[in-house]
């Protein structure tokens, strides 16, 4: 798949003559030329010749496969060049053509040319061709035009190439790095003006009572972190706050700490992004978390509630256990997919002990943040432990201000 298409070359003769080079480019996988050609008479057996390293090969290493005004095809093999006119013409040329350019492959090309006509009574004709540059040794970065024919190519004649690699970049802005918040950025081709929007975070120091709604009274904000004492699970006890709104297209990351003293029960979401603060697992909330399973499992699972439908991923039974401190990070890419990661050392240094991924297409935007138990009547009912040191990121990034 062709990435981000950019000009490597433009060549333009200065006065009349038979032959446009566009001098060395840097060779892409991808290539596209454009080459405005009129005459001052006759052109004939108007010629694409290609190269590696500087060099135009010259030899019969070219064949292609013509047809023009939609004639019947006809073919050349061990030629001398790519012929892309076939036909003479003597009002001059606009020709288009692609060239997959794979170093160890032979060399595709495919061209259209218009051959110009005079006077409003003579359609232009066209030519179609197909061929191929025999070349798996390298990759194209050098190209000359020719003509055969009694006439030149008129000065302003030129050739452009452009091309692309495989890297792709969607959207040059999205790739522009250490961009102060504030910038103004306008595309020159829709006139669109953004702006850098400020990073939005949620850490431990939001982790205050002024900012949480607390419903029951076993989860608690207290000392910067959500504290959980024997929560039943029949009670739906949970603590939410509003966060910087999570987008489905944003990708963000949430570190946290997490430490288990009691855990009877298979549903204690320890952190959870929801589409609204309604209890957990009710009627029109989307969210992903992280839950804890105890009972005969103690393991820790990857949850997305999305339509009214839940989906999990789990770790192993037993790679959970009692006070001992996990260091956590559930993250979005921004393309449907959620990740949990789990490290028993403090920089999250060297693999995750445990790595898991979810879908959550089509989740929504995430607004809230909450901790707690899901909205169920089965025992078992106790949950004990400590959610600290969360740190939620959602980097900076453009925003549509308008119109120049």
């Amino acid at each position: 798949m062709a990435g981000t298409w950019i000009r490597l070359a433009h060549a333009e003769l200065s006065s009349a003559g038979d032959t446009i080079n566009t001098g060395d480019f840097t060779p892409k996988d991808n290539l596209k030329i454009v080459a405005n050609l009129p005459s001052d008479g006759v052109l004939d057996n108007c010629k694409l010749f290609v190269g590696t390293g500087g060099s135009i090969d010259t030899g019969s290493n070219y064949a292609f496969r013509h047809s023009t005004e939609g004639a019947g095809d006809g073919t050349n093999g061990s030629m001398s060049g790519y012929w892309f006119t076939v036909t003479n013409v003597d009002a001059g040329v606009m020709l288009t053509a692609e060239i997959i350019n794979n170093s160890g492959r032979e060399k595709l090309i495919q061209s259209h040319a218009v051959l110009a006509a005079t006077g409003a009574g003579t359609a232009p004709q066209r030519a179609e061709v197909v061929g191929k540059w025999v070349n798996t040794s390298g990759q194209i970065n050098t190209i000359r035009i020719t003509n055969s024919g009694t006439g030149d190519f008129e000065a302003g004649s030129y050739i452009t190439v452009w091309g692309a690699s495989d890297d792709v970049v969607t959207d040059e802005k999205d790739a522009l790095t250490d961009v102060e918040v504030g910038t103004r950025y306008e595309e020159t081709d829709t006139r669109k003006i953004y702006r850098r929007a400020s990073a939005g975070t949620f850490t431990s120091t939001d982790y205050t009572t002024s900012n949480f709604t607390a419903v029951g009274s076993t989860v608690a904000i207290t000392s910067n972190s959500a504290v959980s004492t024997n929560t039943p699970s029949n009670t739906a006890n949970r603590v939410y706050a509003t966060i910087p709104s999570l987008k489905s297209t944003d990708a963000w990351s949430c570190d946290f700490q997490l430490y288990v003293t009691e855990d009877a029960t298979n549903d204690y979401h320890t952190i959870a992004f929801c589409t609204n603060s309604d209890a957990f697992n009710t009627s029109g909330q989307n969210h992903v978390s992280v839950q804890t399973q105890g009972g005969g499992y103690q393991r820790f699972v990857l949850n997305g509630r999305i339509g009214g439908s839940n989906s999990e991923t789990t770790t192993s039974n037993s790679t959970r256990s009692l006070n001992t401190n996990y260091y956590i990070t559930l993250s979005s890419d921004g393309a449907n997919t959620a990740r949990m990661r789990i490290w028993t050392n403090s920089n999250r240094t060297g693999d995750p002990a445990q790595d898991k991924t979810l879908s959550i297409a089509n989740i929504g935007t995430l607004t809230t943040i909450m901790h707690g138990i899901r909205n169920a009547t089965s025992s078992p009912y106790e949950w004990s432990g400590t959610v600290s040191n969360v740190s939620l990121t959602n980097p900076a990034k453009w925003v549509e201000r308008g119109s120049a």
